[in-house]
This record gives structure tokens, sequence and C-alpha cells, in this order.
């Protein structure tokens, strides 16, 4: 994959394409997820060559503190976005779920790849679903989001703080060191861990975050080249899809470790069916809904997100900053 190659610049002109450095957060799953976005370049690309560059995030360098008490959005994404800011990298992979809620200035997503399974998965040592679980059992998550949503299906369950990345979350279950723990299909899957021990959860029992499943690869607003390159990659269905629910978080000023749950899906060939929830407790919890066209899935967003916010998600969302919650 480091062949150089003559392809169509925007215009109608040929321009020599140089090799097209990706920058990656370091983790297995974030390489994996690299390298898939590269064989569906070189796949529409014969002869392009892609080349990793690995840029360590504040995410993964501070794993002693749960992701809320990191402050700022997009503590998985700066690092990556500065390196492509400097043009250390000429694209940025990035998991979708991971990305503030507004692209930064001079930064486009310009592609966004088939979605992966977008559900979250129980994962336990023999396998368990979650109503097969013991009473009182420790479930290991990262994620307020996801931890409202299960006691809120199981009062009985207490919930453990738990980082660090797929494997290590994976084997504290495996070993005993809690019951169970909830990670992401999508990088199971990515990861060929989508096995015996995984039991996916139901979005009625567990919404997904917003961008859950999907990759999002973004490039600088002005790089015209790599921007084409990128589209032919991107499905307009999972765009529209991660577009909607993260209009979501946009219109409730949210970031991406927010207690906020959205995920859209395409019903028919031009209908998307958005939900979301609000949730700082299980006592505390804010849903709401809509459907409409593909090509104003956006707007669908900042809609569910206006109702949210009308039925108070604003103030829950405020009081669980403070601590109130």
């Amino acid at each position: 994959m480091d062949i150089t190659s003559e392809q169509r610049a925007p215009g109608g002109s040929s321009a020599s394409i140089r090799v097209l450095r990706l920058g990656t957060r370091g983790s297995a799953l974030a390489t994996r997820q690299t390298q898939l976005v590269a064989e569906l370049l070189a796949a529409r690309h014969p002869g392009l060559a892609c080349e990793a560059t690995i840029i360590a995030s504040l995410g993964d360098q501070v794993t002693d503190k749960p992701l809320s008490q990191l402050g700022a959005q997009g503590i998985f994404t700066q690092a990556l976005e500065r390196a492509l800011f400097e043009g250390t990298v000429d694209a940025a992979v990035h998991s979708a779920k991971d990305l503030p809620s507004t692209v930064a200035d001079g930064m486009v997503l310009a592609a966004f790849p088939v979605r992966e399974n977008p559900l979250d998965c129980l994962v336990s040592r023999d396998g368990l679903t979650l109503d097969l679980l013991p009473k009182g059992a420790t479930i290991g998550t990262g994620s307020p989001r996801r931890a409202t949503q299960l006691v809120a299906a199981r009062p009985d369950i207490h919930m453990m703080s738990i980082r660090g990345n797929v494997d290590t979350r994976r084997r504290a279950a495996l070993n005993g060191t809690v019951d169970a723990v909830i990670l992401a299909a999508a990088g199971l899957s990515r990861l060929g861990l989508l096995d015996e021990h995984a039991v996916p959860l139901s979005i009625d029992v567990c919404l997904p975050q917003a961008g859950q499943g999907a990759l999002a690869i973004e490039a600088r607003s002005t790089d015209l080249e790599v921007i084409e390159l990128l589209r032919a990659i991107d499905d307009p269905r999972t765009r529209a899809c991660v577009e909607a629910e993260r209009a979501v978080l946009a219109g409730l000023a949210a970031g991406c470790q927010a207690p906020v749950a959205a995920f859209a899906e395409i019903m028919g060939d031009n209908q998307v069916r958005l939900r979301a929830i609000v949730s700082t407790d299980p006592e505390h919890a804010i849903r709401a809904e809509e459907v409409g066209p593909i090509d104003l899935a956006a707007h669908l967003g900042y809609m569910v997100a206006r109702r949210l916010d009308a039925l108070g998600a604003g103030e829950l969302l405020r009081a669980a900053k403070s601590g109130q919650f």
C-alpha cells in the first residue's frame, strides 16, 4: 500500500496523489478501524497508498479517572484534529461516537462508511442475558448513559466505573472482577470478539450513543483532493443517521460524554426514525422521538433536541454537570 497513482482532481485536471496519511489513536480497535478505512479506500482507488500515523489522545493517556471527569469535549479526538490542522496527517479516522457535537473550524467530516452493528452488548463469562444475571450483580461501565438505562431495567444491579480498552474491560468480566461489562457490538465485531460471551442489548433496554458503530473520517475543508478521495467511501444512509443523532447533541449543547442517547434508523426508502433519551438517573429520564424525510435528517435531530429541552432535558443536564445528581 505504498504506491502513488494518478487520480482525477476536482475540476477535471489530473494530479499526482501522494501517500494518504491517516491519523489514528493507538489502541487495537482504533488501528483496526483505520486499517478497514485503508482497505475501503484501496478498493475504490486502486494503487492509492495509505499510511497510519498514531496520535496519543488525552483519553488514552489518562486512564485512572472516569471520562466524565476529564472535562472538555473531544478527549479522544482533539490530538488527532491538532495533527490534521498542523498537516502531520491528511485525514483522521474517528469513532463517530467520540466526536464533539460540532465540527472544528476548518474541518469537515468527509466520509461515514457503512455503519457496523450500533447496539451495546452485555459481556459475561457465561454469556448471560440481562434478565439472567444474578440478583445484585455488578456491571462495569464508564458510561453514565449505559449505567442509567441498565439500572432502570434492573434496579437491583450495581454499577462499577471501569475504564480501559476493549480487551481490558472484556477481561474484567471473564475473570470475575465484575459479573458483566457493557461494550459496543461494533468494537467487539471489528476485533473478532463478538462471541458466545457477548449478548446484544435491545434498543428498548439500552439506546445507543449518538454515532455508535459508525466511523467518521475528518479532513481539512480546504483539501479538496483528499475530500474527493474520501467521499468515495461515504455511505449516504449512514451519514443521514449519524447527522440526525449528532444534531440532538448539538441542539442540547451536550458533549459526547453527556448522559444522552440518540439512535436513528432508516425506514423504507426515505424516512428516518430518531429516538433519544436524556437520563441522569433511572428516576430522571426524558424521551423523545420523531420520524421525517432522510434529506432533513439533521433538522429532525434539532427537532428532537427541542422536544427534549421543552420536557426539561436542559435542566437535567445542567444538574448532572454540577454534580447535583
